[in-house]
């Protein structure tokens, strides 16, 4: 794809492209079956934002065999590429759809599905849904940073949750009263739904949400990139 042809769309009327990089690993970018390498899409952004033309991205982590260098491969990607990208539009976790090539050759990709829910996934190599998720909050942490709109995500797709992440996030900090304000939504909800296992090892994840969101806060993405 080349300037030209680039200009030739904005001319007909084309005002934006959705571009489904997904990763900013080539290791990721080759095990999804893409037939490109990062540095070609870096390029093609570049010139269609050269163009004219408005380009947003989707990405999407924890693809089976993704490694956390992967994972800052794809920060880097986004930092790098950060004035030729105008809207990031969904930071996804990988779910393993009924009949996807996820699940037909889950053998290939060494997943293993403990139940029908496409988001409970694991890898025998440590992939867990946890681990996806942090990475999830993660990348849409460091998409904010970089001064994007905030970007959808899957995150409670089909999940029943106690809260929306980036309430937690915009809630979190030093002032007591935040805590309190969350104490209080926990306590609606005891009064709404009653209290039962399931729902102590739901406020124990929030409460790691939590503290791992609140040590965030200065954390130094681009140190981990360059390592």
């Amino acid at each position: 794809m080349n300037e030209e042809l680039f200009t030739k769309m904005h001319r007909a009327g084309c005002s934006a492209i959705m571009f489904g990089i997904e990763s900013g690993s080539n290791k990721i970018i080759k095990k999804m079956n893409k037939n490109f390498v990062i540095e070609e899409a870096e390029r093609v952004l570049s010139v269609s934002k050269n163009s004219g033309i408005k380009n947003g991205v989707h990405i999407m982590v924890g693809f089976p065999g993704e490694e956390e260098s992967d994972f800052f491969k794809t920060v880097s990607f986004l930092q790098r590429a950060r004035p030729s990208i105008d809207f990031i539009s969904n930071v996804n976790d990988v779910h393993a759809v009924c009949n996807s090539d996820l699940v037909v050759n889950k053998e290939k990709y060494n997943i293993v599905m403990p139940s029908s829910k496409s988001y409970e996934w694991f890898t025998q190599e440590g992939l867990f849904p946890n681990v996806r998720q942090k990475r999830v909050l993660d990348m849409c942490i460091e998409v904010e940073r970089l001064g994007f709109p905030k970007p959808q995500n899957n995150l409670y797709e089909n999940k029943d949750q106690l809260f929306d992440i980036w309430e937690l996030k915009r809630f979190i900090g030093e002032d007591i009263n935040r805590f309190l304000f969350l104490a209080s939504r926990f306590w609606q909800y005891f009064k709404k739904n009653g209290f039962s296992r399931v729902l102590f090892n739901k406020i124990r994840d929030y409460l790691r949400f939590i503290y791992w969101l609140y040590n965030k806060t200065n954390y130094n993405f681009n140190k981990r990139c360059q390592e």
